[in-house]
């Protein structure tokens, strides 16, 4: 399957993140999922303008805006048309600073090396990246030793996924995320006590099966490549493990 080429840009924001994503929805001609859960990654739009077709946004946590362009969308029209939208979210103008990178990186959905070219697998990979994380909280609190094997792949595979998100979202840094999980994996002498959580509860609080058949449907239009097959094995490993937690989960969709 042939992948048009794209050019990545970034900018720094001299406005906060979480502001200007709390005011969007007030936005007119922004479109992006609206009601779903953010990604640790940010929050990923685009705008309604004939202009700017098949251009699409990422605003991240670091206050950082990503721009990814296909060939011949120019970059001044881009930033012309998507900076009045994000100065009526802040409500007041929003300063960009382009940050240094090359200025003919140019990204082919070819496997591995070009992940980050299609916007589409990138997306994905960020939302795969999230269901592993939970699904690895989720395994960490179980204290059966008959899933010690489960737990153990589930942290491995989150492992490859995180670095294809560190190695090509410049956005992101290994130190933030690795924070994050060791906060959020921290077992509390709480959790020691219970001997588990109630599993049922937890997947519907999560909304982990929505967004499993959520990353499906994106899984499903990836470009053939390794990092598709990446995609597909993390959706097979938590159809897998999901069904020992809850028998509920047995019915899910199965990936490919």
């Amino acid at each position: 399957m042939q992948v048009p080429k794209k050019t990545q840009y970034w900018f720094s924001m001299d406005q906060p993140y979480n502001f200007i994503v709390h005011m969007m929805p007030s936005v007119e001609g922004i479109d992006y999922e609206r009601g779903a859960q953010l990604s640790r990654q940010g929050l990923t739009f685009t705008v309604d303008n004939p202009d700017i077709e098949g251009v699409k946004f990422q605003l991240t946590r670091k206050d950082k805006l990503g721009i990814f362009a296909p060939e011949g969308v120019d970059l001044e029209t881009i930033v012309g048309i998507v900076k009045p939208h994000l100065d009526r979210a802040a409500g007041k103008p929003v300063r960009l600073t382009p940050l240094l990178s090359p200025p003919t990186t140019v990204f082919k959905a070819e496997g591995d090396l070009e992940i980050i070219g299609n916007t589409r697998l990138a997306i994905a990979l960020g939302r795969c990246y999230d269901l592993l994380f939970e699904l690895n909280y989720l395994v960490s609190r179980t204290f059966r030793r008959s899933l010690d094997e489960d737990a153990r792949m589930v942290k491995e595979r989150l492992i490859m996924v995180r670095t294809l998100l560190l190695k090509y979202n410049p956005a992101l840094e290994r130190e933030e995320l690795e924070t994050e999980e060791r906060k959020t994996l921290a077992i509390s002498s709480k959790d020691l006590l219970s001997g588990g959580v109630w599993w049922e509860k937890r997947f519907i609080k999560r909304g982990l099966e929505e967004r499993y058949q959520h990353l499906l449907s994106l899984a499903k239009e990836l470009p053939e490549g390794q990092a598709r097959d990446e995609v597909f094995a993390s959706l097979t490993l938590f159809v897998e493990v999901a069904a020992k937690l809850d028998q509920k989960l047995r019915k899910l969709e199965q990936p490919g």
